[in-house]
């Protein structure tokens, strides 16, 4: 069985972190975080490279696909730029979104990745959960709804992978479009890695794919078939604060 397991594209919480206390953005959650407008050229990239390697790579050419997706915006706006990119290079059985493959919850941190903003806004609830981090970083979970530790993730995905590996069918491919996180999941749980290994791996770039192939959960090789397009060093700079699909910081809709 063969997956193809790809991150979302650029967001604009991957360049404007904190969302969660930027003005007018208090009430942004983590699902409804959009790509930027770079965040799709790397999503629509990435479709034309697996096109090339579909049309022109015999030990690609001939499969189907099957799509799995996070049902969180910015990698739904992934899904379909890919689509648009892959265009009709192979036949797409169907397309699934499946919010077991969501990023990890943060609870009360949604949206938040500055421990400073987090330490002056909630200060006990922070300290204990870093404190929890340094003692054991795979169980600990921040406070609040929807939180999740590491090892929920790796769970919470577990039966998802089962379930493709059962249906597994001759020369059909998975797409998988998730998140950083959780991909390190999917690979460790499919690869049979246990947590140091998931402590000391690093999140893919925006737009990795990641081919991994194997029978049985556990015994799964991994590699890297694309790293994505990367943000050139001279980039105008609305493409590194617009929004794909809506405005952001005074910034008129990006359709």
């Amino acid at each position: 069985m063969r997956l193809l397991v790809v991150r979302h594209g650029e967001s604009i919480a991957n360049i404007h972190k904190d969302l969660g206390v930027k003005p007018g953005y208090e009430e942004m959650r983590d699902e409804e975080v959009p790509l930027t407008r770079w965040g799709r050229e790397q999503a629509l990239e990435t479709g034309k490279a697996l096109r090339e390697q579909y049309l022109n790579n015999p030990d690609f050419a001939g499969r189907t696909l099957k799509i799995v997706h996070s049902p969180f915006l910015r990698t739904r706006q992934t899904m379909e730029a890919i689509l648009e990119g892959f265009g009709d290079a192979a036949a797409v059985q169907s397309i699934t979104s499946d919010a077991r493959v969501r990023e990890q919850g943060f609870g009360l941190f949604d949206c938040i990745s500055d421990p400073a903003v987090a330490m002056k806004k909630w200060p006990e609830e922070y300290a204990a959960w870093k404190a929890a981090r340094k003692a054991d970083k795979y169980h600990a979970k921040a406070p609040g709804e929807g939180a999740e530790s590491r090892h929920d993730v790796v769970e919470r995905v577990k039966p998802v992978l089962e379930e493709l590996i059962a249906a597994k069918e001759d020369k059909v491919d998975v797409l998988v479009v998730g998140h950083g996180l959780m991909n390190r999941a999917i690979e460790m749980n499919l690869g049979g890695h246990d947590a140091d290994w998931l402590r000391k791996s690093l999140n893919p770039k925006n737009c990795t794919v990641r081919v991994m192939e194997g029978e049985e959960m556990g015994t799964f090789s991994a590699r890297t078939i694309s790293e994505g397009k990367q943000r050139p060093s001279h980039l105008p700079p609305k493409y590194k604060t617009e929004a794909y699909g809506q405005g952001f910081a005074g910034i008129e809709r990006v359709a």
